[in-house]
């Protein structure tokens, strides 16, 4: 007997790939608005407040300099860009939009290791490492601002190194067979 619902053109390893991959993103945006405030997010987010008053006023408030602990020597650029947004468009739910640009980013590394997985195996093993990902949830919510902007850097840049190195290892191949 006949699948009809695998017969069918749609169905294919890459529709499912990115039929998954979008609502994977749509349940991330769910729970970011649900998601509760921590400590850290009100410390950090009077951080970015700082560090704008400071640029805004071309460094004549200095109060981003003299921050509790050692916040002014966090890379917060994520942070100073989700403020500067918040000033933009005048946002009044303040720490859910933070909550949906940090869920954003973190759904960016989802897909980023989904297709790193398809690239290296097949779109099943996309389909399930994106599941696996999602699961752990913590890689999404638990570190917000501090960690998830460094992990997709260090996955768009650990990405292109092994392309890089793909590229490299292909053209010295052609290199040696071209010399002999």
């Amino acid at each position: 007997m006949k699948n009809i619902f695998l017969d069918c053109k749609f169905v294919s390893g890459r529709n499912i790939f990115i039929l998954i991959a979008t609502i994977l993103l749509f349940f991330c945006i769910i729970l970011a608005t649900n998601a509760g405030i921590s400590a850290d997010e009100q410390l950090h987010y009077g951080q970015a407040e700082n560090v704008y008053k400071y640029y805004f006023s071309s460094g004549e408030d200095k109060s981003a300099l003299n921050s509790k602990g050692y916040l002014h020597f966090y890379g917060q650029s994520f942070e100073n860009l989700s403020y500067l947004l918040i000033q933009i468009f005048n946002i009044e739910n303040i720490f859910e939009f933070r909550h949906i640009l940090s869920v954003i980013i973190g759904w960016l590394i989802i897909l980023i290791t989904g297709i790193f997985t398809v690239r290296l195996r097949n779109w099943q093993a996309g389909i399930f490492a994106m599941i696996l990902l999602f699961i752990d949830i913590k890689i999404i919510f638990l570190h917000g601002f501090i960690i998830i902007p460094f992990i997709l850097i260090f996955l768009i840049n650990f990405f292109k190194n092994i392309i890089w190195s793909f590229l490299l290892v292909n053209f010295l191949l052609k290199l040696i067979t071209v010399q002999k």
